[in-house]
């Protein structure tokens, strides 16, 4: 009995376990519809493409079918299309399903609209033939193995204004040299470049906060990484069998480095600052260290009169506690910007910006930046009591310097606007 009770709780386990498989099936409906041009498979009261039963190579999905808009692309819908090369995606779309390329394996090109804001978990996996990838603007989640084990992947366009960049993600995308992740990006979900043998170049975004686990285990030919402020915590396994992973430079900003963050990084150095919680996480595992200087130098303007209405010119004067100056000097002859950039020799550097508005170029009454009969004619109506001016038009419009506004400013005015005198006496 016991043996029989045995024999169909198995039998019961596996039945249960094949009805919660994924399964790549077509959804035949009432209202679908096979496009015979392009062998899409067409859900006519969703707009959705729900499968495909062409004869593959290079597909231009049509923007209406049947005079029937196309919104979306079901899950599954070309998994394992081995014959497909390429698709064309029409602008109007919004939505690429879960598992819908799994295993396109001759699949070497996309074309991805705009108007796509959602792609769904596993999309593009296994696609061993796809090069290159431009993701829309309007994607905000790159979701969980998207692009994983997509051997070929050598160049991928992230759109500024990504959000999240979810687990296994570009796991084992080994063609994958180097990925900007934009500064809109707040999370990288666990193993999201686990695997990427070739990459060497990673930008990470100053939003991170959290470096997962086994983000970037197995990214044999990283040789160096500076992490960003914002990143406090570094978890399990994150950096694991970086075999080339020579330098990492960790901020004050670190507070948490799990025991096997760097498992295997062999021939690591961190450089991190004095007196960091960095610091005593290498002494603590016997990681070699270098200390840097992140201080930046300090720059003292001299004094100068910002306030007092002037013909100029204004000099600025700056002085460093270390490294050197840009310009110790600027001579401002008209009102704008200048920045005093001090450079240290940690390659520090520091900008201050000093900014003039009190530079008042004389017969300019009306602030336009040239000196025109209307300057002549409102120094004339001040002139005659006609209209009254404020202190920096007055001081335009004052040309002979001698307090008082009259007819000969306005008369020396008009004679510079027309080209027969060149300069105020």
């Amino acid at each position: 009995m016991k043996k029989v009770f045995t024999i169909m709780l198995a039998f019961f386990l596996f039945i249960n376990l094949i009805c919660n498989l994924p399964i790549n099936t077509t959804k035949v409906r009432a209202d679908s519809i096979t496009d015979p041009d392009t062998g899409l498979i067409f859900e006519t009261s969703t707009g959705q493409i729900t499968g495909y039963d062409g004869d593959g190579g290079d597909l231009i999905i049509p923007s209406s079918i049947n005079g029937f808009t196309v919104q979306s692309i079901d899950d599954w819908a070309f998994n394992s299309c081995s014959s497909l090369t390429s698709i064309a995606i029409p602008e109007g779309v919004t939505s690429i399903g879960a598992y819908c390329f799994t295993s396109c394996d001759s699949l070497k090109s996309v074309d991805i609209p705009e108007s796509i804001i959602n792609i769904g978990n596993n999309a593009f996996t296994a696609c061993v033939s796809l090069t290159d990838i431009v993701l829309p603007s309007n994607l905000k989640e790159i979701q969980d193995g998207v692009f994983n084990s997509c051997s070929a992947l050598a160049n991928v366009t992230l759109p500024d204004g990504l959000l999240s960049i979810d687990s296994f993600a570009f796991m084992n995308c080994t063609s994958l040299k180097k990925i900007d992740i934009p500064n809109s990006v707040t999370s990288i979900g666990d193993w999201a470049f686990g695997g990427c043998t070739l990459l060497d170049n990673i930008s990470i975004s100053n939003k991170i906060t959290s470096i997962n686990e086994y983000v970037f285990s197995g990214c044999e030919a990283l040789t160096s990484v500076a992490l960003p402020k914002s990143v406090i915590s570094i978890k399990f396994g994150a950096f694991n069998n970086c075999t080339l992973l020579s330098s990492i430079t960790l901020l004050s900003s670190v507070q948490s480095i799990a025991d096997d963050a760097f498992n295997n990084c062999s021939i690591l150095t961190i450089r991190c600052e004095a007196d960091t919680y960095a610091k005593t996480y290498a002494e603590s595992k016997s990681i070699p260290y270098i200390l840097i200087d992140l201080t930046p130098p300090i720059i003292t303007i001299g004094a100068f009169d910002g306030n007092t209405l002037t013909i100029g010119p204004i000099t600025v004067t700056a002085t460093t506690n270390e490294g050197t100056l840009n310009f110790y000097s600027h001579s401002f002859t008209q009102n704008g910007s200048f920045d005093f950039i001090a450079t240290d020799a940690a390659n520090n550097s520091k900008v201050v910006t000093v900014t003039i508005t009190n530079i008042v170029m004389l017969g300019d009454v009306d602030n336009s930046g040239t000196i025109t009969s209307i300057d002549a004619l409102k120094t004339l109506q001040a002139a005659s009591g006609k209209l009254t001016l404020n202190a920096r038009e007055a001081f335009a419009a004052d040309v002979t310097r001698n307090g008082v506004i009259n007819s000969s400013d306005a008369l020396l005015i008009l004679q510079f606007s027309t080209g027969k005198i060149t300069k105020f006496n």
